[in-house]
């Protein structure tokens, strides 16, 4: 029925609405940026563990196994033995989002990795659940995005690390009354990784989420573009504070402004007890800044980014002879998203 189909159009919509609001962490979309919330799959953007959250999202350049994975495919290079990550990160109300990963090198062919990455976006009920004249269908809503990869590291000259990654997304919209229409993708990551003076100084260079739609909600969406982005990143270590590592991201997305991501971790107990914080700005909020010093702004800027200050603690030991990580992370975002915190497991063996 031509009637039926609008109203599920109109609710799928609502639905596709509400989604963007709960997972478009990294801008917000009505920010000053003319493309913010263009694109597709946004939930790509969620940094995936509490060590990179509590570092203002500063990851390309760390030396961190498979928490450095989702940014930066070559930061599993230089693994010489097995990992494998857990974790829990809450989002907006009653989203939340919980990654797993793995990876192992396998003889002389390099480091392979896995990981996945669910994301639910919270429920509707159906007091929320309206048609076009405002009365409840009834129905409950539930949005949920799932990604998975695969990837391969490999050093190829001297402390040079490669690495390139193959990521497919499936994102559906579904009611209780049995209405479906979902999204699904292949993205492509590739990344570089160089470290020197016996890896006090890192830097990296990342493409992210270059790719294609599989299938697409409805043909209203079919133009939108994934969130294709670059990310270049340094992280050093001080000779004279070897306990102190400074990291700084720079990405540049197709919906965002250029965000700079600097962070920092400081072992306080040998190397077993980390504190670490950083924070998440755009050129904007720079110039924005800028400006306020200089008394010319306007009083009506609102930060172009949800991230904002960072905090975080990581704790490393060993129990039955395995490197055990435990990392928990403090984000807090603008007022109207609220904070997140997030908690990771990382083993070696």
């Amino acid at each position: 029925m031509p009637g039926q189909e609008m109203v599920g159009e109109t609710r799928m919509r609502k639905a596709f609405g509400v989604t963007c609001f709960l997972v478009l962490m990294g801008v917000r979309t009505y920010a000053q940026f003319e493309a913010a919330g263009t694109s597709l799959f946004p939930f790509l953007k969620l940094d995936n563990n509490a060590r990179t959250i509590a570092m203002g999202g500063a990851s390309s350049a760390m030396a961190n196994g498979i928490y450095g994975a989702s940014v930066n495919p070559a930061a599993t290079g230089f693994l010489t033995g097995t990992q494998a990550m857990i974790g829990y990160q809450s989002l907006i109300m009653d989203a939340w989002a919980g990654p797993m990963g793995y990876a192992a090198p396998y003889k002389n062919y390099g480091v392979f990795s896995s990981s996945i990455m669910y994301a639910s976006h919270g429920y509707l009920d159906s007091s929320e659940s309206l048609d076009e004249n405002g009365l409840s269908t009834g129905a409950t809503w539930h949005v949920f995005s799932l990604v998975g990869s695969l990837a391969w590291s490999k050093i190829v000259y001297d402390n040079l690390s490669i690495g390139v990654a193959c990521k497919g997304m499936y994102h559906p919209i579904r009611s209780s009354r049995n209405y479906l229409v979902s999204a699904t993708g292949i993205a492509f990551d590739a990344g570089c990784q160089y470290r020197m003076l016996g890896s006090r100084l890192i830097v990296a260079g990342v493409l992210q989420n270059g790719g294609f739609l599989v299938s697409n909600y409805t043909d209203d969406f079919a133009k939108l573009p994934l969130p294709l982005a670059v990310t270049v990143g340094v992280s050093y270590t001080p000779r004279d504070i070897p306990t102190l590592r400074l990291a700084c991201d720079l990405q540049k997305a197709n919906d965002d402004y250029l965000n700079y991501k600097p962070g920092a971790e400081l072992a306080i107990y040998k190397k077993s007890l980390f504190v670490r914080g950083g924070y998440c700005f755009s050129e904007q909020d720079l110039e924005e800044g800028l400006k306020q010093l200089k008394n010319e702004s306007s009083g009506t800027y609102i930060k172009s980014t949800a991230s904002g200050l960072s905090l975080g603690v990581g704790f490393v030991t060993k129990v039955n002879g395995i490197a055990t990580n435990v990392d928990v992370a403090y984000l807090n975002r603008s007022e109207d998203l609220g904070p997140s915190f997030a908690l990771s497991f990382l083993v070696e063996y």
